[in-house]
């Protein structure tokens, strides 16, 4: 396969025989084609293209003005917004695989010939996308980079019939995307926990994805065009070093941006994505079925109870749960401390009454024990904030005042910086102590992975000022230092945390996806991580409970997705919940005589049904905003009554998980991957078909 460029005076053309990219001339390099293998074009036509690149920049100007005393010179500081269609001398490069746009003497402000700025775009011969990267040389001791939009590619056509995979969640499927909110991710966090987005139309994909191995601060963000069936895509950095200018503060982008094309639906621009992934630091280098840091226990669980309290109450809700469900089972255990729910955290100890007899108890009746404690926060109104000078460690903002949050308690927590060696140390001792002095299976530590990073200038802390990959490597750090010491006291124990984050799958042993409870969901991310990082559980309430179709969907839904089931309250075995309780037992029955396929293996496929199973539109009980647990909002979604996926085990022996969520039976034939079969499905059951 051969590259070919061709440059002529409007247009210069970067292509291999899997995508063309078409650069106009004037004005400055704007993207006017880009081109899959079948020709299927992805921008837009009758649409005003945009700018490449944007930048947001600070600018510091001096003004003489006169004060008491004399004349001084204020510092007057400014932020510029400068793109790629800014008046500069454009150039070209051609070198092999590599094409190089140049933009020099750029302006800023009054201040002439400050940047030159770059955009390498490298397209091997037989790569299905072209990697993109900025560089920008400052020249100005009065301006510094601040913000990145690179790149920004647009106007991406997208009819009635695309459909937009974004990494929130489990993964969500955006149909007819210009006609919807879009969508505005901060990675790495719970509601952007890949780098990997893709546009599907007709059969062709288009690939926007960050190449970052590291864990870079960034959004990935898809805008709507108004008026027009298209969208913007931009992919948004932001570096270290902000706050400061000078002719250090220009910016070498540290990982390239890949724009490609691909045939076929999410799923296929998912695998691209899993194929790029062992270049990343976190990727789990064994499967789960190799890998002994992984607890077998865990890898057996079937079903999540949520426990909490006090242990004279939640010990013999524990032990009725495990005697019905019949399966391995793990509880997660909230408010066994004296302290309130968020409120003067990290003050655990002394834990309520009983504590540690119940963990015990537990544990003889089967049941594995993973305590809460939260991963960011601190109660700045808690003795240990003042006695310990905790304000050295949180995050601070560029006036360096501490960022606080406030949740369902109404207390105002402060944010730790993760890179502390204060935070580090804190968080890494309470996990030791609880599996060392208490014998819990497992540590939950919430919020690593749901909240996104936040951009801190303390110069005392052991990173640069703003953005960069600090809060991901911080955390790695911290979780290696607690996987350490809890390994130390107990060789089987594990650690987990609120939903999925890519960047700590390897040092986390399990997400719980609780948050990711929403219409048009997919599982993107089991599609990427299956085989390597472990899911479980959501939030089922009461509500969802008394409701045969709405408990069905969303327990059979996590289960065709790979999750490990449940994270519900023992109030299931209640008599008014019985059929919800009954569903959920035989699901789990066939969960775990799956672990070798849906625990360990990898999701490769979905089933075509036939005939068409009907369609169910529940109504779902979801978590609010502020997690107060006395306000459920509610969602209507729509599934097929009948779900399946396939998964190919370590071994490469295949398994099609399928489940009936509806009140009727359903019996047809199936076909994925070149197998088929026929199977009946009575209502409200699910069924593992090995082939």
């Amino acid at each position: 396969m051969s590259i070919t460029t061709s440059d002529n005076r409007t247009s210069v053309t970067l292509a291999n025989q899997q995508v063309r990219f078409t650069f106009k001339r004037a004005p400055n390099w704007q993207l006017t084609s880009l081109q899959g293998a079948d020709g299927h074009e992805f921008i837009a036509a009758g649409v005003p293209g945009g700018p490449l690149w944007r930048l947001m920049l600070r600018h510091e100007r001096y003004e003489r003005e006169w004060r008491a005393g004399g004349f001084e010179k204020p510092i007057i500081r400014e932020d510029v917004s400068l793109d790629s269609l800014a008046p500069a001398q454009c150039e070209l490069e051609m070198c092999g695989d590599l094409l190089t746009l140049h933009w020099r003497s750029l302006a800023v402000g009054e201040l002439t010939d400050v940047l030159d700025v770059r955009v390498l775009i490298d397209l091997s011969p037989d790569s299905p996308y072209a990697e993109w990267r900025l560089e920008v040389d400052n020249h100005s001791p009065f301006v510094g980079v601040e913000r990145v939009e690179f790149p920004l590619i647009g106007p991406l056509a997208a009819g009635e019939f695309a459909e937009l995979a974004v990494p929130n969640g489990w993964g969500q499927l955006i149909p007819n995307p210009s006609a919807s909110k879009g969508y505005h991710g901060h990675f790495p966090c719970g509601t952007c926990d890949l780098q990997h987005i893709s546009l599907c139309d007709g059969g062709a994909g288009l690939y926007l994805t960050a190449h970052d191995p590291q864990g870079y601060d960034k959004e990935l963000v898809v805008t709507p065009i108004e008026g027009a069936q298209a969208l913007q895509y931009a992919l948004v950095t932001y570096p270290e070093g902000m706050g400061a200018v000078g002719v250090a503060q220009g910016y070498r982008m540290p990982y390239p941006a890949a724009i490609g094309a691909f045939r076929g639906n999410w799923l296929a621009g998912a695998k691209l994505y899993r194929a790029w992934l062992p270049q990343a630091y976190w990727w789990p280098q064994e499967s789960l079925a190799e890998r002994a840091s992984t607890p077998q226990w865990l890898k057996e669980t079937a079903m999540w109870l949520q426990s909490g309290g006090s242990a004279i109450n939640a010990v013999p809700l524990a032990e009725q749960f495990a005697a019905y469900f019949e399966v391995p089972i793990a509880t997660h255990w909230y408010s066994w401390h004296e302290i309130p729910f968020d409120d003067h955290y990290p003050e655990y100890f002394p834990p309520k009454e009983g504590f540690a007899e119940g963990v015990r108890a537990m544990q003889a009746a089967g049941v594995r024990v993973m305590p809460y404690i939260n991963g960011r926060l601190w109660d700045p109104r808690s003795d240990s904030w003042r006695d310990e000078r905790a304000a050295l460690s949180c995050a601070k903002d560029e006036e360096l005042t501490k960022y606080v949050e406030v949740y369902a308690s109404h207390v105002a927590l402060a944010v730790m910086c993760p890179t502390t060696e204060q935070w580090q140390s804190k968080i890494a001792g309470i996990v030791e102590r609880l599996v060392g002095e208490y014998g819990v299976d497992a540590v939950y530590i919430d919020q690593v992975s749901a909240a996104p990073a936040k951009l801190c200038y303390d110069s005392g802390h052991p990173h640069l000022p703003g953005g960069g990959d600090f809060w991901v490597r911080g955390y790695r750090e911290l979780l290696e230092r607690a996987h350490t010491l809890a390994k130390g006291a107990n060789p089987d124990s594990m650690l987990t945390t609120e939903d999925a984050a890519e960047p700590f799958a390897d040092k986390l042993d399990a997400f719980l996806m609780c948050n990711s409870t929403r219409d048009g969901l997919i599982p993107l991310y089991p599609a990427i991580y299956s085989g390597r990082s472990l899911t479980f559980g959501r939030y089922i309430f009461d509500g969802d409970m008394a409701d045969q179709a709405a408990f069905a969907t969303k327990l059979g839904q996590m289960f065709i997705f790979g999750a490990q089931l449940g994270w519900m309250g023992a109030q299931i075995l209640k008599p008014e919940y019985t059929a919800a309780a009954a569903f959920a037992k035989q699901v789990a029955k066939v969960r775990h005589e799956a672990t070798k396929w849906m625990a360990l293996g990898e999701l490769v496929g979905f089933p075509e049904l036939t005939p068409a199973p009907a369609t169910l539109t529940p109504v779902w009980h979801m978590m609010n905003a502020a997690h107060d647990f006395a306000v459920e909002p509610i969602v209507s979604v729509t599934l097929p009554q009948v779900m399946g996926s396939l998964w190919r085990a370590d071994d490469g022996s295949l398994a099609l998980a399928l489940v009936n969520m509806g009140a009727e039976a359903w019996q047809g034939e199936w076909a994925c991957e070149g197998h088929r079969g026929e199977i009946a499905l009575p209502a409200f059951q699910a069924a593992l078909v090995k082939i």
